[in-house]
């Protein structure tokens, strides 16, 4: 979770009659079998379809093919 601070428009100091909420955020990791540099990816707005299309696209990025399972 994050902490999002939307400060309020009306007001000269906008460090007063700030709102405060906290958002979900969606992280991916992936790389390929043995190597090294993994590809990452993260994003606030979106729900989990948004959160599938990150991560497919963080498993292409990565060279390994999409439809194949990831195993541990």
């Amino acid at each position: 979770m994050i902490l999002v601070m939307e400060p309020d428009a009306r007001q000269k100091d906008h460090r007063k009659g700030k709102r405060l909420s906290w958002r979900e955020a969606k992280i991916s990791l992936a790389h390929t079998k043995g190597c090294r540099t993994p590809i990452h990816g993260g994003a606030i707005e979106g729900g989990v379809e948004a959160a599938g299309r990150q991560v497919a696209n963080g498993v292409r990025g990565s060279t390994l093919p999409v439809m194949q399972p990831l195993t541990k």
